[in-house]
């Protein structure tokens, strides 16, 4: 088989993996997280100073149960080397990794999840991606900072004036923006319950609207929150994770370790409404319960 046949067929495989992940979230690609082992040589690795994996940046700090976001490149990399694997060695446990797809083959996002019980300090593990049996690998590290402060159930209000956060789940076409409340959780070891609910609304007059607000929690997949959110679609790469959507002014969502956002969405187009349909403050409530 010529080698860009054998290319093309190991992108068709790198694609078909990618389409069998979770329903929402981002797009994976091959990923195997190896079990701890002793630490591999950093950067390169088989004699070759001609290729080596860079990530960007190699160390982040953030709170136990927040996310962090690595780019990983390939410096030196073409496709006549062969098509690159990545994966993940000496992962600490209460950590998950995710590599979010990108257009060039020889770069990659790299998501790190982690989880409430972690402990404060810093945590390393090792990148690595195989070309052509060959492997390359660099070390990258989290720094725990504390434990989280978990989010208090209350009464809040937000005004899509002021304070507000842009959301995209595509290109411009697709932005909205609003007020929003970061939120952070430890799932414990019984269930429990956020449920939002907005009170009341008001429009760009000040008239009571007859329709709440849509609003939305989405999972921050990096650390500190972003003035932007955007989910994945197609080549925009994600730095959140949609979780669930209001209904009739309503949300109820099973609480997971992570950072979220709770934002309540209003579109640029809206403004070609009257003015006593766009929302301009919202009342909500938020509550968890067992």
């Amino acid at each position: 088989m010529r080698r860009l046949d054998t290319i093309c067929l190991a992108m068709a495989c790198l694609l078909v993996s990618a389409c069998q992940g979770r329903p929402k979230g981002p797009t994976l690609v091959p990923t195997v997280i190896l079990p701890p082992a002793s630490p591999s040589p950093t950067d390169t690795v088989g004699g070759s100073a001609l290729l080596r994996v860079i990530l960007t940046p190699a160390e982040q700090a953030l709170p136990a149960g927040a996310s962090a976001s690595f780019s990983a490149r390939i410096a030196g990399w073409s496709t006549v080397l062969g098509v690159p694997w990545w994966s993940v060695q000496r992962l600490p446990q209460g950590m998950q990794a995710e590599f979010v797809t990108q257009a060039s083959l020889s770069e990659i996002i790299l998501v790190v999840l982690t989880t409430c019980p972690l402990e404060p300090g810093r945590h390393a593990f090792t990148v690595q991606a195989t070309i052509s049996g060959t492997v390359f690998s660099a070390e990258a590290s989290l720094r725990v900072t504390e434990r989280p402060q978990e989010s208090q159930p209350g009464t809040l209000q937000g005004t899509f004036t002021a304070n507000t956060i842009s959301v995209r789940r595509g290109g411009p076409s697709t932005e909205q923006y609003g007020p929003f409340q970061i939120l952070q959780f430890c799932a414990g070891t019984q269930p429990r319950m956020l449920r939002v609910a907005v009170q009341s609304a008001t429009s760009d007059v000040g008239t009571p609207l007859t329709e709440p607000p849509r609003f939305a929690v989405f999972r921050l997949l990096l650390w500190p929150p972003p003035s932007h959110l955007q989910t994945m679609s197609g080549s925009y790469v994600a730095n959140a994770v949609e979780e669930a959507q209001s209904s009739n002014g309503g949300l109820e969502w099973s609480i997971r370790d992570g950072a979220y956002c709770l934002v309540f969405l209003r579109s640029p187009l809206e403004m070609s409404l009257p003015a006593e349909k766009r929302p301009a403050k919202v009342t909500y409530t938020l509550q968890i319960t067992p």
